[in-house]
């Protein structure tokens, strides 16, 4: 049996998460609210903190926006 691994990708401003106080570090929780009564949880695997091309930063030096990629957790894993 092949089990196949989501990797969600997120692309976020860093503007945005400075603004409501929130850092997001590898390891963390994330949850999508798919439907009224569904939510799913994923795990951070890249936190988008190496970003270093000139496309993601502003003159270079400033992160503008972070890709944070996360997997799919076990439902066993972590019950909110």
């Amino acid at each position: 049996m092949i089990h196949l691994r989501i990797l969600v990708k997120l692309g976020v401003y860093q503007a945005t998460l400075d603004e409501l106080g929130i850092d997001i570090k590898q390891g963390d929780y994330i949850g999508i609210q798919i439907s009224p009564t569904t939510l799913i949880f994923f795990s951070v695997v890249n936190d988008g903190r190496n970003n270093y091309d000139n496309g993601k930063t502003m003159f270079g030096t400033v992160p503008f926006w972070r890709e944070i990629s996360a997997i799919p957790i076990d439902k066993s894993e972590f019950k909110a």
